[in-house]
C-alpha cells in the first residue's frame, strides 16, 4: 500500500546517518533561536520592572548578549594552511611595499617601523600622566586612518567636547595653530586661514565621527561602536 511515493516519503523521513549533517544544523539553529529568545525575554523584564540601571545600560546589556550569540553562530575554525596562507601574503606584502593593505598605519614613523604598522584586531592601549601627549597621540592616529587611508574612525571623547577634538584634527592636518588664526599680522592670519580652508574639502568625505557624550558606559561604547560599524559596513 502506498506504492513509490509512500516509500520514498519515508525514506525522506527517516534519521539516518546520511542526513546527520542537517540534523546538527536544524538542532543547532534551534538551540541560538532559544538563547535569542531568552535574552530579549529577560530584556523585556528589566525594561518593565524597577531597577536601578539606566535605559541605556539595559540596552547595552541586551545588545551584547544578543552580540554574544550572533558570534557563538560563527565556528570560527579554519584549516592550519588557511592561516599559512594569510601569512605569507602578509609578508609578500611587506616585500612589495603594500603592508598597509593587511595593517593599519598609525602615522608616526618611528612606531610604524618599530612595529610594522598594528594588525587590524589589536587592542591598543595609551597610557601616561596629564600632557604627555596621549590626546595628541589619538588625533594623529585619527587623521592618519580616516584622511590618509580612508578607514572608519569612532573617536570616543569622554572629557574634551567634539568642537575641541575636531579643531585639533584639524589644525594639525591643516599645520597651523590657533594663534595663527587669530594672528594679528594679516599675512600669517590670511595665511591659516587658507590652510585651514583647502584642508576643509580633505574631511567633508572622510569616515571620522566623534562622540563626546560624558559618562559613558562599556556597554554603551560597545552598542554605539556596534551601531557605527553596521552603519559603515
Amino acid at each position: 500500500a502506498g506504492g513509490f511515493a509512500y516509500l520514498a516519503e519515508c525514506s525522506k523521513n527517516t534519521p539516518s546517518f546520511a542526513n546527520l549533517a542537517a540534523y546538527c544544523e536544524k538542532l543547532r539553529e534551534m538551540y541560538l533561536g532559544r538563547r535569542m529568545t531568552l535574552a530579549l525575554q529577560v530584556g523585556i523584564q528589566k525594561l518593565s520592572e524597577p531597577t536601578t540601571e539606566g535605559i541605556a545600560d539595559i540596552i547595552g546589556n541586551i545588545q551584547a548578549d544578543i552580540s554574544g550569540i550572533e558570534h557563538s553562530a560563527d565556528y570560527g575554525t579554519e584549516h592550519i594552511t588557511t592561516g599559512i596562507d594569510m601569512s605569507l601574503e602578509t609578508i609578500q606584502a611587506i616585500i612589495n611595499g603594500d603592508i598597509w593593505k593587511y595593517k593599519t598605519e598609525l602615522g608616526m614613523s618611528t612606531i610604524d617601523s618599530a612595529f610594522g604598522g598594528f594588525n587590524n584586531t589589536d587592542f591598543i592601549v595609551v597610557g601616561g600622566r596629564p600632557g604627555m601627549g596621549k590626546t595628541m597621540f589619538s588625533t594623529t592616529v585619527t587623521e592618519t586612518v580616516g584622511l590618509k587611508n580612508k578607514k572608519p574612525v569612532l573617536f570616543f571623547s569622554l572629557e574634551m567636547p567634539v568642537e575641541q577634538i575636531s579643531e585639533r584634527v584639524a589644525f594639525h592636518r591643516a599645520r597651523v595653530s590657533k594663534e595663527d588664526l587669530l594672528s594679528k599680522q594679516s599675512g600669517v592670519m590670511d595665511g591659516a586661514w587658507g590652510k585651514v580652508g583647502h584642508c576643509m574639502k580633505d574631511f567633508i568625505e572622510a569616515p571620522i565621527y566623534i562622540n563626546d557624550k560624558p559618562s559613558l558606559s562599556v556597554h554603551q561604547v560597545r552598542a554605539e561602536a556596534r551601531r557605527m560599524s553596521k552603519k559603515l559596513g
